[in-house]
């Protein structure tokens, strides 16, 4: 039975959106009355910057971060770059917390982040996560919009915090 579920899609990011229009501002720059008049063949470049704007465009407004967490495990999806649903049993699971980050200073930026494959982020925006320490000895945070609702299931569920200091 799923007791949390959280959908964040990319697109919701001011962020993306100033970068798509900064994106978009080369092609129509490049694109001119001349342009048009003299053919096809003076249109290639046109063409072929906003197709990659485009597919950039498309890969950007489809991906989603989707996280659902049920009493043996979480389960994480980073849409269209995992392929497969990943999971992480509780019973691997040192501790966990909602915990206030800095994306850039301590994780590089938003999206699948992360300094080593010992400390990974996955986040849309934002900077509240579900920070987890497994007993492998590896981190991984998940970004959240529903901070209280995470807390009080990590309440419920009883799962140890970590000890600071």
């Amino acid at each position: 039975m799923v007791l949390f579920s959280e959908k964040q899609p990319l697109h919701n990011n001011p962020i993306v959106w100033i970068s798509l229009i900064a994106l978009f501002v080369p092609s129509i720059l490049a694109f001119n009355e001349s342009t048009f008049i003299e053919g096809f063949d003076e249109m290639k470049p046109f063409v072929t910057i906003l197709f990659v704007d485009c597919l950039v465009f498309l890969l950007i407004f489809s991906s989603k971060l989707n996280v659902e967490i049920n009493q043996e495990e979480i389960h994480y999806r980073w849409f269209p770059f995992h392929f497969k649903t990943q999971h992480i049993l509780w019973k691997n699971v040192l501790s966990a917390e909602v915990r206030k980050y800095n994306a850039l200073r301590e994780y590089g930026g938003w999206g699948i982040k992360g300094w080593t494959a010992q400390n990974r982020a996955y986040n849309v925006d934002g900077n509240i996560g579900l920070q987890l320490v497994l007993r492998n000895g590896k981190k991984v945070l998940i970004g959240t919009k529903q901070s209280k609702k995470l807390e009080a299931l990590l309440f419920d569920l009883k799962i140890p915090k970590p000890e600071h200091g």
